[in-house]
This record gives C-alpha cells, sequence and structure tokens, in this order.
C-alpha cells in the first residue's frame, strides 16, 4: 500500500482499471477452463461407466 500512494492519481486509476480489465481476462480464463476440465470429465467418466 505504500507504495501505491506515491504513485500520481491519474496514473494509479489506469494502474486499477488496467488490474480491474487484466482480472476479469483472468477469471474469463480461469472459468472457461473449469467448464471445458468439467465437460472433458463428465465425458470421459460416462464413456467409462458405458464401457463396464
Amino acid at each position: 500500500m505504500l507504495i501505491l500512494q506515491n504513485i500520481p492519481k491519474p496514473h494509479l486509476n489506469e494502474v486499477i482499471m488496467f488490474g480491474i480489465y487484466r482480472g476479469r481476462r483472468l477469471a474469463l480464463y480461469i472459468a472457461l477452463a473449469i467448464v471445458i476440465a468439467t465437460l472433458v470429465g463428465y465425458s470421459t467418466y460416462t464413456f467409462v461407466k458405458i464401457l463396464s
């Protein structure tokens, strides 16, 4: 927090906006990865269940 206080406000605002944008993008990738992993896991489980 001490480092952030030394940064001028317009620059700090840009950093916050960039952080939010980056965070949302990262969250989107994580959500996408979870959906793909769930679909792959479920289809694999169903396939194994059919075989046995």
